[in-house]
């Protein structure tokens, strides 16, 4: 059996490798980093499930799942849901993903997964996207309803533009220590890890248009 991962962090892909292994030794399984390797493949249609990170910079699992949609006879695909982004898992519904899993599961929900995709079961992958459905409703809810003042909205725009801190201090005329407080509170309203998980939050759900 021929499967497919996409995925560009080396320990995620070293953990998902060894559970694809454990559950079928017997497995072939390719891995590749981006988009562009995924073009180099020939016969992506003997592949019969394709495991995409929606994590993947640039927002490149979205063309990834595109690619292998167009594929006659394409493989089923996995989508691991990048829980610091509703938004781009948001995007994902409108391919066809066989199921979810988020990148927040347990070990056995993950095997879980795995392997009711490997067997074909409807009924659990119609769930896994239903629950996915209703979990990014939530979370794309709360932030339409979520209040940034408009000075945050300039520093949320000013990072996006990669200034530094101490450029958006000098730019806006207010200190440095005030910058940082701005963004603090700027990660905690969009639930973001980082600078990185903050840009693509606030892309994501038009908090900014850049």
């Amino acid at each position: 059996m021929k499967l497919l991962l996409l995925q560009d962090k080396q320990l995620y892909s070293d953990f998902i490798l060894r559970t694809l292994s454990n559950i079928d030794p017997k497995s072939n399984v390719s891995h590749i980093e981006s988009v562009d390797d995924l073009r180099q493949l020939s016969n992506l249609q003997d592949y019969k499930l394709a495991i995409v990170d929606t994590g993947l910079f640039d927002r490149a699992s979205l063309e990834a799942i595109r690619i292998l949609n167009a594929v006659p006879d394409p493989p089923e695909v996995l989508a691991i849901a990048d829980v610091s982004d509703p938004g781009i898992v948001a995007d994902t519904f409108k391919y066809q993903v066989m199921a979810y899993a988020s990148n927040d599961d347990n070990l056995d929900e993950f095997e879980e997964t795995i392997r009711k995709c490997l067997s074909d079961d409807r009924q659990y992958t119609r769930k896994t996207r239903k629950e996915m459905k209703r979990w990014v409703s939530q979370r794309i809810d709360g932030v339409s309803k979520m209040e940034v003042s408009k000075r945050e909205r300039e520093i949320l725009r000013m990072i996006c533009e990669e200034k530094t801190s101490v450029e958006i201090a000098e730019e806006l005329f207010i200190s440095e220590h005030t910058v940082l407080t701005h963004r603090k509170n700027l990660l905690k309203k969009v639930s973001a890890k980082n600078t990185v998980g903050l840009v693509k939050y606030a892309i994501a759900h038009k908090l900014i248009t850049v």
